[in-house]
């Protein structure tokens, strides 16, 4: 059973109203296990990016309020902090990535999300929303007793360093987790499925962790 939830976008839309959205639809899903014909102990999230960001805040609500429906989580190169920035990096490092010939395309897609921060923060968030709630830089929660996590990064994207951060976040919490980086591609591609192989090895990975849920 696939759910895709359709959930309102910004600038219309601030914060809450896409996680409240979201983490609405898994209680949906929750209650209405039976009609579903479905486990509710076994609801698996999912999303890139932004997506990736809004998946992970409803675990960390289930988890906080202490409902544990939610079993497993794909993350696509998930917004963590949304704090962070070229011009003010927190877990970025430009030395982490292999540019050794300063390769004008690959910068720029190294750097494409981090130089769109304010920008974002501008759509997303309202004027005293507070960065470094969980809810919205969910790198800063309590990582302990979330699910089964697959985290997926791209060798060139900004958000590849806070992602490796978080797995490491989860490890020190005893979540069980892994971290796959795909080589050669930047952020965006989940869904070119139809024409990178990388695209379509993350559907059989989802799907394959998914398979040890059920």
């Amino acid at each position: 059973m696939v759910i895709a939830v359709d959930y309102p976008l910004c600038s219309e839309n601030r914060f809450p109203c896409a996680v409240n959205a979201c983490y609405s639809v898994v209680n949906w899903v929750a209650n209405n296990a039976d009609k579903l014909k479905i486990n509710p102990k076994k609801i698996c999230v999912g999303g890139d990016s932004a997506g990736g960001n809004l998946a992970l805040v409803c675990s960390i609500i289930d988890r906080d309020e202490n409902k544990h429906n939610i079993a497993y989580q794909a993350l696509i190169y998930p917004s963590l902090c949304k704090a962070e920035s070229v011009q003010n990096p927190i877990f970025w490092s430009k030395d982490a990535y292999n540019n050794p010939y300063n390769d004008e395309i690959i910068e720029g897609n190294i750097k494409g999300v981090g130089q769109m921060t304010d920008l974002v923060k501008n759509w997303y968030l309202n004027e005293n929303d507070d960065i470094c709630n969980p809810y919205i830089s969910p790198i800063y929660a309590n990582a302990k007793n979330l699910p089964k996590t697959l985290i997926i990064t791209a060798e060139y994207d900004f958000l590849t360093c806070s992602c490796e951060e978080y797995s490491r976040i989860l490890n020190k919490a005893n979540v069980k987790n892994r971290h796959i980086c795909y080589g050669g591609i930047h952020h965006g591609v989940f869904d070119w499925f139809n024409y990178l192989p990388q695209s379509e090895d993350m559907i059989l990975e989802i799907a394959k962790d998914i398979a040890t849920i059920y």
